[in-house]
């Protein structure tokens, strides 16, 4: 009994070459950063060998070939042309059965034949297309070598292997991958019905398009230092409490640090109306003004130009630490032994036992 059989093969050489623009979309309150790419896809395939497969070139029609590209979404694609043994092809959407992508796009290619088998043929195909988030390929040729151009300047490399070359800068990245087929496991040539290769747990390589910090996530890192604005705070009303002889009620403390916690809050609230830098300022500005204003008026004027200028200084600081991707745990750590360092200083000529003596001697 016959049986009818697709064989398919990957080509010899396989060039993907990704140039994207990317911009920022606005929904609502949230920020989606999306891109245009133009993408150019060059290959040789040469003369596919079947034979381990049981399948003699004189078994296959030839003049039945398609070759077949897989997209993630063909939605996204606005315009394509192909060149494939020399002549312009007419590109159709979908894939054919059993291939190993849900969608794409394909084109006949009647190939021709001397003796027993086809001729090795390159091929060019161009496409422009949208997409958001991240782009991806994968690398099928027995060598492969896929380059992707931005003017994006913050990427996250995914896949396996990354990228052998790259290059990152303030005005966007360039990396580029080369890949063997060895390194991928899939195999070079199967049947349809036989083996399926699975997209999602094939080798793929790509860029995900990344922010440094949207709204939410630097309100999140900021929100992780509120113990150390606080912490300072406090400590800057106790050290000019202390060198001024001022005493300072729990229930001071508490109102101080309630205004600076709701800082953060208001810092949200801001930053999904406006951009975050103007969030921060005025969010900043506020919770100085209100800490300030408290403190010099309820224990000394000096005590509320101390305070204001110090936390005016925290949220600077902070601020900066931000805006760093690679330095900002250094950058915390020596700000942290900048104020100790201030600390020690003011309070080196502070007779600690006379002070515990002199409480003890006012409680009896």
């Amino acid at each position: 009994m016959s049986r009818r059989a697709t064989p398919s093969s990957t080509p010899e050489e396989l060039n993907i070459a990704a140039a994207t623009a990317v911009e920022k979309r606005h929904k609502s309150i949230y920020e989606v950063l999306v891109y245009g790419a133009d993408v150019g896809i060059t290959g040789r395939f040469a003369v596919p060998d079947f034979s381990q497969l049981g399948i003699t070139p004189t078994q296959i029609a030839w003049d039945q070939a398609s070759l077949v590209f897989g997209l993630s979404g063909v939605r996204a694609v606005n315009a394509a042309s192909l060149t494939a043994g020399g002549a312009d092809r007419q590109i159709e959407a979908g894939v054919l059965p059993f291939h190993p992508f849900d969608e794409g796009i394909r084109a006949t290619l009647p190939l021709q034949t001397i003796g027993t088998g086809p001729q090795p043929f390159d091929f060019e195909l161009q496409l422009s297309l949208n997409g958001r988030g991240h782009i991806a390929f994968q690398p099928l040729g027995r060598q492969s070598r896929i380059t992707v151009k931005s003017d994006w300047p913050h990427p996250n490399f995914i896949g396996t292997p990354l990228p052998t070359e790259r290059t990152i800068t303030a005005d966007g990245f360039d990396a580029t991958w080369l890949v063997s087929h060895i390194a991928t496991g899939s195999p070079l040539a199967w049947l349809t019905h036989e083996y399926r290769p699975q997209p999602e747990r094939a080798t793929s390589v790509g860029v995900a398009l990344t922010e440094p910090g949207d709204v939410h996530q630097q309100t999140d890192r900021i929100v992780k230092y509120g113990i150390l604005v606080i912490g300072l705070t406090f400590g800057t009303i106790f050290v000019v409490g202390l060198l001024k002889q001022d005493r300072v009620h729990l229930v001071q403390y508490l109102l101080i640090g309630a205004s600076i916690t709701l800082f953060y809050l208001l810092l949200l609230s801001l930053a999904e109306q406006m951009d975050f830098a103007r969030s921060y300022l005025v969010a900043s500005l506020v919770d100085i003004a209100i800490v300030a204003w408290y403190a010099g008026t309820t224990i000394r004027r000096l005590m509320g130009w101390v305070t204001g200028a110090v936390l005016a200084s925290v949220h600077g600081y902070m601020y900066v630490l931000l805006q760093m991707e690679s330095f900002s745990l250094l950058s915390g750590t020596v700000g942290l032994l900048v104020a100790l360092l201030g600390v020690m200083i003011a309070t080196r000529k502070v007779d600690w036992f006379a002070l515990g003596e002199a409480r003890e001697e006012a409680q009896a």
